[in-house]
């Protein structure tokens, strides 16, 4: 049986959280109480450090790309956040992803981001409707508007975007129409399904569904 060393490896991704706060109150994530909408009670609120961020990733030579993602928190919370991407792109020839609700900052901070960095930096925009009222039965806490205009803002400035949307009862219905919309604006869809939701069709349901999201070609998995 041959053995491999760590330094054997060629390349590696390397993904992190950075913050456990949050503007949003989903009541499927981790972070939430589902009766109240507010912070479960044994979460810490804090910040990952620019210092952690750069001992975290400073001499790492065989890590080409970092996932920064929300387990526990939105990312774009983290007031140090910008100096983490302009530290990890202009000291090594990494890639990043960065996902959020959208809700955050404004459309000149992603522009900015855009403009300086482009094809380097995907941010996948956690969107699961067409307007405020759906999106915020899930998204509570997150301005429709200002989400969706960030992430234009982002994509029309040269940055890389996917449109993550959760299909749950009540957004179902706009399944075709988020399609087309992204299509239109020419940026990649993934639809994942909720796990509850999933949970509550029969085998028939589930059928259509699945049927539904192969007629318009889309990528999908289970929440």
């Amino acid at each position: 049986m041959t053995k491999y060393k760590y330094d054997d490896i060629d390349s590696i991704d390397l993904e992190m959280a950075v913050t456990t706060h949050c503007n949003a109150r989903c009541r499927g994530c981790p972070r939430t109480d589902k009766d109240t909408g507010k912070k479960i009670s044994w979460l810490t609120l804090s910040h990952m450090k620019l210092s952690t961020f750069k001992a975290i990733t400073t001499g790492q030579d065989n890590v080409r790309h970092i996932k920064i993602c929300g387990e526990f928190g939105d990312p774009v919370m983290n007031p140090q956040l910008k100096d983490m991407i302009d530290y990890a792109m202009t000291t090594t020839n990494i890639t990043m992803m960065i996902n959020t609700n959208g809700g955050l900052r404004n459309a000149s901070w992603y522009k900015s981001l855009a403009d300086q960095y482009g094809k380097r930096i995907v941010i996948v925009f956690g969107i699961d409707g067409l307007d405020h009222d759906t999106n915020w039965k899930y998204r509570e806490g997150v301005e429709f508007d200002k989400a969706y205009n960030n992430m234009l803002t982002f994509h029309a400035n040269g940055g890389r975007v996917k449109w993550q949307f959760i299909l749950f009862e009540w957004n179902v219905h706009q399944l075709e129409d988020a399609q087309k919309q992204a299509n239109d604006l020419g940026i990649p869809m993934i639809f994942i399904v909720d796990f509850d939701f999933a949970e509550s069709l029969d085998k028939s349901e589930i059928d259509q569904l699945k049927e539904r999201l192969n007629k318009i070609g889309v990528a999908y998995r289970k929440f």
